[in-house]
């Protein structure tokens, strides 16, 4: 209970909570056979259409797919790969009793202040790849596209492989969720909502990078304004997938 009134606080007064190793091992290594299956079928269509010379089989998980995409000359053609996420596998790990009972700590039991808690279904998978506008994830929060500014709405983020400052991780502007609803407008070159251009980042403390290993989590508020730093080499190596789950407590009619 200690545990779970310190997660609430922090939640409110940051924003995020970093939980560090709560994804058992086993269920990760699924979520990630999952994706190399999802990788596989996509190096071998390329393969097929003579785009590639090798579906690149022999190259780590964290890699294989910039190999695939490096070789072909391509940029991805899709933003996320949430369909394939679809399996047993996925749900284990979004049910997962670890998880699921931070996630309702924080957003408290239907008993309190008249609530419902329920699983919103939103998820996202996106591969990382160097310079690819498709998957730069610029400073927004996740409100400017629901509008939904009066439940709460958490979003828990898992990396599949080691992110870190080298190659990109998340960021967020603490004690930005306080600022209420932000407008927002589209960004026309990364076609993603942003902050208007006059937000006045100087009036928040300087963006927290959050390193995180597979098995951790950032759980933060709908109204936290995060991005996915680029890093700070020309060029990763890396399969950044990252799982998005939401959960959300709507305050009952």
């Amino acid at each position: 209970m200690v545990m779970a009134a310190g997660m609430r606080a922090a939640l409110e007064r940051d924003g995020f909570v970093l939980i560090r190793g709560i994804v058992p091992p086993e269920l990760l290594r699924d979520v990630q056979g999952v994706v190399e299956a999802a990788v596989e079928q996509r190096a071998s269509d390329l393969l097929e259409r003579g785009l590639v010379s090798s579906t690149h089989a022999g190259e780590p998980f964290e890699t294989r797919w910039q190999a695939v995409v490096d070789e072909s000359g391509a940029m991805q053609a899709r933003r996320s790969w949430d369909e394939d996420l679809i399996s047993p596998q996925f749900h284990r790990l979004c049910s997962a009793p670890a998880l699921t009972d931070a996630l309702q700590s924080m957003l408290g039991t239907d008993s309190e202040g008249g609530a419902t808690c329920y699983c919103t279904g939103n998820f996202s998978l996106r591969p990382k790849i160097p310079n690819d506008k498709r998957t730069t994830i610029k400073w927004h929060n996740d409100s400017m596209y629901s509008r939904n500014h009066d439940d709460l709405v958490l979003t828990c983020w898992l990396p599949l492989v080691p992110a870190d400052e080298v190659n990109g991780c998340m960021q967020v502007l603490p004690q930005s969720h306080l600022l209420g609803p932000v407008d927002s407008h589209m960004d026309p070159e990364y076609k993603v909502l942003q902050p208007p251009p006059d937000f006045d980042y100087d009036a928040l403390p300087p963006p927290i990078s959050f390193p995180m290993e597979p098995g951790d989590a950032l759980i933060f508020t709908s109204k936290m304004t995060i991005a996915f730093s680029t890093g700070r080499v020309g060029r990763l190596a890396d399969l950044k997938a990252s799982l998005t789950l939401q959960t959300s407590r709507c305050t009952a009619a």
